[in-house]
């Protein structure tokens, strides 16, 4: 099995269809997978470049707030049973969704990022479950999931069988909620 893929994080949309690309909301990004050494440093694949795949990640072990957001095109974000939708019930620990997206963003936005995988390499809607990793200069050294617990962007969601970091992630939670 498939232990680690690296991806490109942009929203150029690569030929037809309404796709979103980039990052969706603080816990799903959709990257193209490709080979960060077939590429200048610090550059990717071009929304012209067919030959990577496009594929949507959930970052495993996190969840964000889920608020009714209104999209720039017009309608709402559909809301789980299970969301946050009043302030009567929103946990001031967490950060806002439009909060936890625009971290994420600032993480990997135009960046070779490392997927590493768990037991279940994808879920029911065919998404890829991975650990994710940022590049920087000293190499993929930044842990996105658990900088999303860290910093009080999200909560811990476990998504099994991929128990991987649970513990870790567990902590880093509960410093985050004394913090």
């Amino acid at each position: 099995p498939v232990n680690v893929l690296y991806g490109w994080v942009d929203d150029a949309p690569r030929g037809s269809g309404d796709r979103q690309m980039g990052v969706i909301d603080g816990y799903n990004i959709t990257v193209r997978i490709g080979n960060p050494s077939n590429y200048p440093a610090g550059t990717g694949p071009s929304q012209k470049d067919t030959s990577t795949a496009i594929e949507t990640v959930r970052i495993l072990g996190v969840r964000t707030v889920d608020r009714p957001e209104i999209y720039p095109f017009g309608g709402v974000l559909s809301i789980p049973d299970n969301a946050i939708t009043s302030e009567s019930n929103y946990d001031a620990t967490w950060q806002d969704s439009t909060g936890a997206r625009w971290y994420v963003f600032g993480k990997v936005w135009h960046k070779w990022i490392k997927l590493e995988f768990d037991t279940l390499m994808r879920d029911s809607k065919g998404r890829l479950l991975a650990y994710v990793y940022t590049d920087s200069s000293s190499g993929y050294t930044t842990f996105l999931n658990a900088e999303i617990l860290r910093n009080g962007y999200g909560r811990l969601y476990v998504n099994a069988p991929n128990y991987k970091y649970s513990a870790y992630f567990r902590q880093l939670q509960q410093a985050a909620q004394v913090n």
